[in-house]
């Protein structure tokens, strides 16, 4: 693949491979972060991918497309690791600054544009990012610090502030918190 090198990293086993499901995959990859910063596991998202399809976080349709991450399942699938789930619909960022305050994992749905400085996205959702932080000033939110599996660069990857109203336009007020041991 053109765009990363280090294929094996992700777990995959080809560049055909790796093409054909990093850009399905940023749940995995979602995870992935998580399981190395609680010294877990350190699993490619690939791989992670592969394991998760028993379990019904993806569907392969006739044409080869692949839905998800469906939630639900994937809320299951992370037992098997020892890590505690649960899917959250309709929230706001006060909800998800509460929940990071008590040591939680987020995992928000957001438009992919999240990653732009100004994002103009058609739908909301779409693409799985972690949210690390967050900054207030005095009793308001100014926005979320993410990693994102689809940065374009750096800075925009690892621990990216995004400004609340950037946020809100991307967000699809879905998240799933993890909690681990």
């Amino acid at each position: 693949s053109t765009l990363f090198p280090a294929l094996s990293s992700y777990g995959a086993t080809c560049s055909d491979e790796f093409d054909n499901l990093s850009f399905e995959s940023c749940g995995m990859t979602c995870l992935s972060m998580i399981l190395l910063h609680a010294g877990i596991d350190n699993v490619g998202s690939i791989e992670l991918f592969r394991r998760s399809l028993e379990h019904g976080c993806y569907r392969y349709l006739p044409n080869g497309e692949i839905k998800g991450l469906y939630h639900e399942p994937f809320v299951s699938f992370l037992s098997t690791f020892g890590l505690y789930g649960k899917a959250h619909q309709f929230v706001g960022p006060y909800f998800i600054a509460h929940e990071l305050t008590k040591g939680r994992h987020v995992i928000a749905s957001v438009n992919w544009e999240i990653r732009e400085t100004n994002p103009r996205p058609t739908r909301r959702g779409g693409h799985l990012v972690v949210i690390t932080g967050v900054e207030k000033s005095w009793f308001r939110i100014r926005g979320f610090y993410i990693h994102n599996p689809s940065g374009t660069l750096p800075e925009n990857q690892r621990h990216h502030f995004v400004k609340l109203a950037n946020f809100l336009k991307c967000f699809s007020g879905n998240v799933i918190l993890i909690q681990t041991p």
